[in-house]
């Protein structure tokens, strides 16, 4: 499977005790078959599979989107997509913001 993740900036800021990371990745996701929920991973450096994960991503420009995200092994995130069309979709590119606790 190839990796979405192109960039990964972290991020520095007072997000409490509970905040154990926090970074901006630049997703680029692959095509998603019809009526299907699709997962994709990409390296995420950081992240740990005891982490709950939060995201912010993109506003979707197609009808594929972003539906969850979690950590499938040390340093790699799964995002899985939804296309509910008949027809493939590329999901919308960009910055996706990951928080985990």
């Amino acid at each position: 499977m190839a990796d979405i993740c192109s960039l990964q900036v972290p991020i520095n800021g007072q997000f409490g005790p509970a905040v154990r990371f926090a970074a901006q990745v630049t997703v680029t996701p692959a095509a998603v078959a019809a009526t299907t929920v699709a997962s994709q991973t990409g390296t995420v450096t950081g992240l740990k599979t005891d982490m709950v994960l939060s995201f912010k991503t993109v506003a979707p420009a197609t009808n594929a989107g972003l539906i969850g995200i979690r950590c499938s092994a040390a340093n790699v995130a799964q995002f899985d997509y939804f296309n509910p069309t008949d027809g493939s979709v590329t999901p919308t590119s960009g910055t996706v913001l990951i928080l985990g606790i």
